[in-house]
């Protein structure tokens, strides 16, 4: 599939869903995530 057809699908079906064609959702951080995000404001290393 060419990306000329891929736009035009992805058009399509825009149009009939009056939106995105797919769900779209935030996936909250894990505490890994939030380990390094805090390290990293820190300034530490974690590994």
């Amino acid at each position: 599939m060419d990306l000329s057809t891929a736009t035009g699908i992805f058009y399509r079906q825009a149009l009939r869903r009056h939106g995105l064609p797919f769900e779209v959702k935030l996936d909250e951080p894990n505490e890994v995530t939030y380990a390094a995000m805090g390290a990293a404001k820190e300034g530490e290393d974690l590994f």
